[in-house]
């Protein structure tokens, strides 16, 4: 599984984007959808983000999935904040989990690095 990254500002709340594909590259329908879960951890220490430690995020929690694949996540204040201020850039790895079917599966991995304001200024 390739893992996209996506660098941002502290305290700046983008838009992520992404279409849920299948093994097959088919686009899989958001009401296909069974589940769809969200853990966010900060990579050099393991600290959960955000209370997203498995976080329901089928169409909620700031999270849509449309019938076309889509999956959009508008970022939170709280998703965006570093963790370790001794830092100069601090990276937060989302993953995502899409269940459908019976046992079909898909992982989504995201790092979202983070540039620290108080450091750069």
């Amino acid at each position: 599984m390739a893992r996209s990254t996506y660098s941002i500002s502290e305290q700046e709340t983008p838009i992520y984007t992404f279409t849920l594909k299948d093994e097959n590259g088919s686009v899989v329908p958001g009401s296909s959808l069974n589940s769809v879960t969200l853990t966010f951890y900060a990579v050099h220490s393991g600290a959960i983000i955000n209370s997203r430690n498995g976080q329901n995020v089928l169409n909620a929690n700031n999270v849509t999935i449309s019938e076309q694949g889509v999956v959009t996540w508008t970022l939170q204040l709280n998703d965006v904040k570093i963790v370790d201020d001794t830092q100069l850039t601090e990276t937060h790895r989302a993953l995502f989990l899409f269940t459908w079917g019976s046992n079909r599966c898909k992982p989504h991995e995201l790092d979202v690095v983070i540039s620290n304001l108080a450091k750069l200024a």
